[in-house]
């Protein structure tokens, strides 16, 4: 066969895989020889899975050998599996179906005689199996097919077989069709392997054979073998080693002459097409190839021919990156490898975008580029690209095969205007250009207007898109206010006042812009301030205010009201209070369009008493407390201690509680639902817990009392639930700061009546159930064992009936004393219930304790004790006086506030109580009530506050069911007015108020 391509010395770049031409591309010693670079281009693929009889899923080998006939214009390929061989008719343009012209078969193998031996016997059926390598001998007209050793289980000799023209066959004789003609034996039966033909070392396995120049050559492992069919002998092995490198063993060969020179392409086991230059046997590679970027994943033969003056190479595809039965299985590719230019292709998307738009371009030229350079045609640098032959580290067959063709490029437009893009793709045979255009178009150029731009909150605003450049097709509205839109036209009402920056993006395909204009909602300011003790711990008590009021326009005046009868027109004010006590502090902002008020409590440590607006420091429940702590925490159980802080919580309020200059606080502690009957006890944290209880409860029962407690570590108490478990609510109703104002003591048990009852001294214990109409004197201080001095004021008691025979009530009061028309505990028969009682002591230091009906076990644990009354800041216990009841025939002390029926579901009723029943007209901070429920319809609760304060709290005094009778003592603050409020949730229910005593301001 004759060849065009032209012998030209390269130069092997192994590090980088590229082979570079000597000369340059496109340089005259390059082209001085003609063209050199191989192009690879596939006109089609011959199908052989339609007769090789393989039905899928065996595994049936691969096509291993080919040869080209270029007189029948015939591709011969050996089937490894079959045993066989297969003349495919090649008609470029129309040889996709495969069409078989013959077929040597296996017998046709097993069948020939040895070469000059015609009348010996066949050689034995397992002589053609492991066909690797067939060769057309043009010099002699001769096709050669070799099998090497294979198959242990039925061992047989590698054979060279020769096929001639048949004579019988009547086409003219170049024309004729091949058959078997002979064999020669390459080695002896394997095991052993006895070799006198093959040299030393030289294992009999023909993975390639190749014709050149009427000699036959066969690839071994790494070397290349001459070998004379004559003679049936081998030279002396030409090893390729160092050629070869790590790409493996030769698996295909075939040669190509040039004015009497040879080159040589040949395949390898590690996935290479390799060209070589063959003068005088010199092997010098010029040209290197992964098959795999021609969609060759198993590559087991290459044939190199010339068929009506194009030239082609065939290439059998094996098996190892299909699936079995694939239409594309045992393939043999076919390639037109004339020398060319490439052919530049490449695609752009998008071909048209907006300006700062970015397109992204792939090339898919073919006729074999080595390298791609794009220019954009906005002015940028332009970009080369190589175009690699060996593919980067993959695994050995990867499926699907990856294709020849460069990465993507994506370059960014910002520039309204047309560009050509061109793609010149190169060789070294030369370079060949296309070109196409890309549009930048402006994108939309975002604006707008509101109607109207300004007015009075509530303000509703008509928006309306008036974008230039090319047509919007979306659009985005931001409104400032943390409102959203995507309509082109929306309609939106600013519900504050403000002046709100909205935001427009107008978007399509070409880009987005966006603009942003102001709207402005005028209105009336909103108040707001904080405040903050500037030193607690000296007189006069200074409160630093700051002023944090809101509106647009901004306000233009300022009015603080302290509560205490001092005001201030600065913007920021402080104002120094006289005595503690919580005050409301109203801040009123003027503007333009109007005034706004916000009114918040303040607290300042002071004097004997600071009652305070309630907050809830805890609910196991999932409800909420003042500060969001200790919340949902979950039922306490049995023999369960539980420590929750008090100072220094809410500094994420507007009403925070303070972190020093308290000694003990006032609380109302409500049992819900129960488990058990059980007890809970309450005491300063790091104490020990006293044997006493502040409130009793049984199961199923919602129960509250008061109690009053020192602060202990860390300013925090603790909770003792004894059995059962059950939720607790607790709400903080005021403060008793640091001085001789109190003495608050870890409880002490001073009576308990019942047989088994002890005390913390043993007196006053044991003694039975006070009887109806009966009376009990019990001293409480001085006693011998105990905390309460003698000469002390008044007490804060918790008292506590059990076992009751009838429904009745008790009094406490001084003894000596008249008693009151009051009560301190009602209660029912069987029940057990408690009641806290704060009650000034006789000079004796005693008390008196009337039961109305029945009988009834007594329990007294004392929590606290006021100087008296001559002292500073002290408590003024008083005799109970009925203020209020709202029973029909109920009675008050002064015939005011009786018999105005029940309080119904959400309804409030307002007690006047400062210049009543002992408390004075002036100077009284806070008062201690008994207050009762009766007759209650529904579940619910009762809340009590200062009077004449809109600030209802989000806590409760009383908690209680249907039908319940439930005392508790409470402390409150005296509003403004010198009234208090009540507050029932839901149902209706009868209301009684005793007076018990007052804090002074």
């Amino acid at each position: 066969m004759h060849h065009i391509w032209k012998r030209i010395t390269a130069v092997a770049v192994l590090s980088t895989s590229v082979f570079v031409a000597s000369g340059g591309v496109n340089s005259p010693a390059a082209h001085a020889s003609g063209p050199v670079f191989p192009v690879f281009e596939e006109i089609g693929e011959i199908p052989t899975s339609p007769f090789n009889g393989v039905t899928p899923p065996r595994n049936p080998g691969d096509l291993e050998g080919s040869a080209f006939d270029p007189n029948r214009g015939s591709l011969w390929v050996s089937d490894d599996s079959k045993f066989q061989l297969y003349e495919l008719e090649f008609t470029p343009g129309a040889f996709s179906s495969g069409r078989l012209r013959n077929t040597i078969y296996r017998k046709d193998l097993s069948q020939a005689r040895p070469f000059g031996n015609l009348a010996g016997p066949p050689a034995g059926d397992m002589r053609a199996a492991d066909l690797e390598g067939m060769a057309y001998d043009a010099v002699n007209d001769t096709l050669y097919a070799f099998a090497g050793s294979c198959c242990p289980a039925a061992p047989h000799s590698a054979t060279a077989f020769r096929l001639t023209r048949d004579p019988l066959d009547p086409a003219p004789a170049l024309l004729r069709r091949f058959k078997v003609a002979d064999y020669q034996p390459l080695s002896g039966s394997v095991p052993p392997l006895v070799d006198p033909v093959l040299p030393a070392g030289v294992t009999p396995d023909f993975s390639g054979v190749a014709a050149t120049g009427g000699q036959l050559w066969v690839g071994n492992h790494k070397n290349l073998i001459q070998y004379d069919y004559a003679t049936n002998t081998f030279a002396a092995p030409v090893s390729l080693a160092t050629t070869l490198n790590s790409w493996g063993d030769i698996t295909g060969l075939d040669f190509t002459d040039e004015g009497g020179l040879s080159e040589l392409w040949m395949t390898t086991s590690s996935e290479r097409l390799i060209k070589l230059s063959w003068p005088a046997h010199n092997i010098v590679p010029n040209y290197i190839i992964d098959p795999r970027v021609l969609q060759i994943p198993d590559a087991r033969a290459v044939e190199s021919f010339v068929y009506q003056g194009v030239e082609y190479l065939a290439i059998p595809d094996g098996y190892d990156s299909y699936t079995p039965g694939d239409p594309e299985e045992f393939a043999v590719r076919v390639f037109n490898v004339t020398a060319s230019v490439p052919a530049p292709v490449f695609t752009a998307n998008p071909s048209t975008v907006g300006a700062g738009g970015t397109v992204s371009f792939q090339e898919t030229s073919t006729k074999r580029p080595t390298s791609v350079t794009w220019n954009f045609g906005d002015g940028s640098a332009p970009v080369t690209v190589p175009v690699p032959d060996i593919l980067p580290p993959s695994p050995p067959n990867p499926s699907p095969p990856v294709p020849y063709r460069t990465a993507p490029v994506t370059h960014t437009y910002t520039t309204v205007g047309t560009y050509t893009v061109t793609l010149t793709a190169t060789n070294p045979n030369g370079s060949a250009s296309t070109t196409a255009v890309i549009t930048v178009t402006p994108a939309p150029a975002a604006d707008f207007t509101a109607t109207p731009a300004s007015g009075t909150a509530p303000l509703p605003a008509q928006f309306a898109d008036t974008s230039t450049g090319s047509a919007p097709t979306s659009w985005a509205w931001n409104f400032g206010d943390n409102t959203t839109s995507t309509e082109q036209n929306p309609a939106h009402t600013f519900s504050k006042p403000g002046a709100y920056t909205v935001t427009f993006t107008a978007t399509n395909s070409f880009g987005s812009s966006t603009v942003h204009k102001v709207v402005q909602a005028f209105g009336p300011p909103v108040a707001n301030f904080s405040s903050a003790i500037a030193d607690p711990t000296n007189a006069p008590l200074v409160v630093d205010f700051r002023n944090l009021s809101t509106g647009y326009p901004a306000p233009a005046s300022y009015k603080w009201e302290f509560g205490d009868g001092g005001a201030s027109t600065d913007q920021n004010a402080n104002h120094a209070y006289a005595k503690g006590g919580q005050y409301f502090v109203k801040l009123t902002a003027t503007g333009p369009y109007g005034a706004t008020t916000k009114t918040l409590p303040v607290t300042v440590i002071g004097g004997s008493f600071v009652g305070i607006n309630p907050k809830r420091l805890l609910d196991t429940r999932p409800a909420q407390t003042f500060d969001g702590a200790y919340s949902g925490t979950g039922r306490i159980g049995a023999g369960t201690e539980l420590s929750i802080p008090v100072l220094g919580r809410g500094a994420n309020t507007n009403d925070p509680i303070p972190t020093d200059g308290i000694q003990a606080v006032a609380l109302n502690v409500t049992a819900i639902g129960p488990s058990a009957s059980s007890y809970l006890t309450v005491w300063p944290k790091g104490a020990t817990r006293p044997n006493a209880s502040n409130l009793n409860y049984s199961p199923g029962q919602t129960i509250p009392n008061m109690v009053i407690v020192k602060l202990g570590a860390d300013g925090a108490i603790s909770l003792y639930n004894e059995a059962g478990n059950v939720d607790l609510a607790i709400d903080l109703l005021g403060f008793f700061p640091a001085g001789p104002s109190i003495n608050s003591i870890n409880p002490e048990r001073l009576l308990d009546t019942r047989a088994w009852g002890t005390t913390i001294d043993h007196q006053f214990q044991g003694g039975g159930a006070v009887g109806v109409g009966a009376t009990l004197n019990v001293k409480l201080a001085g006693r011998a064992g105990t905390s309460i001095p003698a000469g002390v004021g008044s007490v804060a008691l918790n008292v506590t009936v059990t076992n009751p025979t009838a429904d009745s009530y008790l009094t406490v009061w001084p003894k000596g004393r008249p008693q009151p028309n009051a009560s301190n505990l009602n209660f029912s028969a069987g029940q057990t219930i408690p009641n806290m009682v704060l009650v000034p002591l006789s000079p004796s230091g005693e008390v008196s304790i009337y039961n109305s009906l029945g009988s009834t076990d007594v329990l007294v644990d004392v929590l606290a004790y006021f100087p008296p009354a001559g002292g500073t800041s002290v408590f003024r216990g008083l005799p109970p006086d009925r203020f209020l009841d709202t029973r029909l025939n109920g009675q008050t002390f002064d015939d005011q506030n009786k018999g105005a029926g029940p309080v119904g579901p959400r309804g409030v009723i307002t007690v006047p109580v400062r210049g009543r029943g002992g408390v004075p007209a002036n100077g009284v901070g806070s008062v201690a009530l008994n207050v009762t429920v009766v007759d209650t319809t529904a579940e619910s609760y009762m809340t009590v506050w200062p009077g004449g304060n809109a600030l209802q709290p989000e806590a409760s005094n009383l908690n209680y069911g249907a039908g319940a009778t439930i005392p508790n003592t409470v402390i409150v603050p005296i509003g403004a007015d010198g009234t208090v409020s009540l507050f029932n949730s839901a149902g209706s229910t009868n209301v009684i108020v005793d007076v018990l005593g007052y804090f002074p301001s």
